[in-house]
This record gives C-alpha cells, sequence and structure tokens, in this order.
C-alpha cells in the first residue's frame, strides 16, 4: 500500500480572540461610507471559531464559530441619546446562523428595540428576522441609523413614540422580503409628529396603525392634526403594484 493513497483523519482546531469593538469603527467607514465622525463605540467582543483543515481538501472549512458581548454602548454628536445593546450572541453551525433576542435600549430599558433572527445558508438559503418593541421617540432610533450610515428618514423628521413588531421572513436577505407585522404610531404617552419636503406645514398629534399582511397594506388613522382640521379614515393598498384607495374625513377645513 502506497503512503499517497492513505487518508488522514481531518484535524480540527478552534481559534479565539477578543476584539475592543471601537477598533472595528475604520474598518467599518472604509467600506460602509456614511458614518458619521463623531460616532464612538464601546464595548468588547469574544469570537470563537472552529475550523477543520484536511489535506486532502482545500480552502480550511469553518465548522462553527460564535461572537458573543456582554453589551456595547453607542455615543455620538449626532445620537439624540446614548444607545445601548445588550447581551449578544451570535453563532454559526455548519451553516444554520443564528442571532438570539438582544435588546437595543435608547436611555432607560422601556425604550427598547428586540431584535432576533435566523438563517440557512446553502442553496436554499433563507432568512428569517424579528424587530419588536417600543421607544418613546422614534428619532432616536433614526438617529441612530444615521449616525451608522443609514438615511432610513430620507428627509422626513419623524417623532413621538412608536410601538411595532415586524417579521422579515423568506429570501437570503431580510430587506429581499416585504416584512408582515404592525407598526403603532403614537402609542403610549405622548403624540407622533410628521414633517416632509413636500408639506410647508407639519401634521401633529397622529395615532395611526399601519399593517403588514402579505400582499397588502391597512393604515388606521384614528386622529391627525393637519391643515387646521383633525383628520380621521383608513388607507389600503391591496397589490403591491396598485393604487392606495382611501376614506378620511375632517372635522373641517380652512383655506
Amino acid at each position: 500500500v502506497s503512503l499517497a493513497s492513505e487518508k488522514s483523519p481531518p484535524v480540527q482546531f478552534t481559534l479565539s480572540s477578543l476584539l475592543d469593538i471601537g477598533d472595528l469603527l475604520p474598518w467599518l467607514r472604509a467600506f460602509h461610507p456614511g458614518v458619521a465622525e463623531s460616532t464612538s463605540v464601546r464595548g468588547r467582543a469574544e469570537v470563537r471559531a472552529q475550523v477543520q483543515a484536511d489535506v486532502t481538501r482545500w480552502p480550511l472549512r469553518l465548522v462553527n464559530a460564535s461572537v458573543s458581548s456582554n453589551g456595547i454602548d453607542f455615543s455620538g454628536a449626532n445620537l439624540l441619546r446614548t444607545a445601548h445593546l445588550g447581551p449578544l450572541q451570535f453563532r454559526d453551525d455548519r451553516g444554520l446562523v443564528s442571532l438570539l433576542p438582544v435588546s437595543l435600549a435608547f436611555g432607560s430599558p422601556g425604550s427598547a428595540l428586540q431584535f432576533e433572527s435566523s438563517a440557512k445558508l446553502g442553496r436554499r438559503a433563507t432568512n428569517a428576522m424579528r424587530i419588536s418593541g417600543s421607544v418613546s421617540d422614534v428619532r432616536d432610533v433614526l438617529a441612530a441609523a444615521a449616525a451608522m450610515g443609514w438615511n432610513v428618514a430620507a428627509g422626513w423628521d419623524i417623532s413621538g413614540p412608536v410601538r411595532a413588531d415586524l417579521l422579515w421572513q423568506g429570501g437570503l436577505y431580510p430587506w429581499q422580503a416585504p416584512p408582515v407585522g404592525f407598526i403603532n404610531w403614537g402609542a403610549g404617552p405622548g403624540v407622533a409628529g410628521l414633517r416632509a419636503p413636500f408639506l410647508n406645514q407639519p401634521i401633529g398629534d397622529i395615532n395611526a396603525t399601519t399593517e403588514w399582511t402579505p400582499g397588502a397594506r391597512h393604515i388606521t388613522l384614528a386622529s391627525a392634526q393637519a391643515f387646521g382640521a383633525r383628520w380621521s379614515g383608513t388607507l389600503d393598498r391591496r397589490d403591491p403594484a396598485g393604487n392606495w384607495q382611501f376614506a378620511l374625513s375632517a372635522d373641517h377645513l380652512a383655506a
């Protein structure tokens, strides 16, 4: 028997590292423009990976990996208040990727969003992500996203309390699938307000619920103060490619 025909058993070894999250910001700015220069991150993360080496196959094969952190703080001039990401657990076990529930709090645990996600890699890749929770002022969320280079508001100024529960499921990435769930604007104490580039007056005292179902959207407007009147009604879009239908009423109008 020749030595070339003998098979060597694969060798597995573990790699681990302790990272300072703040050191990753320059790397992020190099690949993702728009991250505010004043944004700072404080926290540590432990990275562990189990790798398998086989002399008959190359490159090295990742068996499983995990990223964990006891908490991360985000601050900066563009943030209305410091954001705190709670204990984090991210795992990759033979192509099954999961993010255990993690909380992003703005000022207090009562004003926080919960994130959780799972994905299966491969030819039939699937992904699911859920965001739920409530915040006392949605501007905290928009400011945090803008500080990390994501312009979610797109010129709109939205304020006030918000409660939400949204699920993205299907597709390789969450944003490739429409969400299912709801957003309640003006939830809890306080009311929501809206300023848009095409409106010369703000819309205030908003209390509305936006609902996403497969293939349809429904908005229930309980109340809103706009154009000198108080409004209520519904808006529906039953076909993703179709037009909106609405039924709105006001107590009075003044030019």
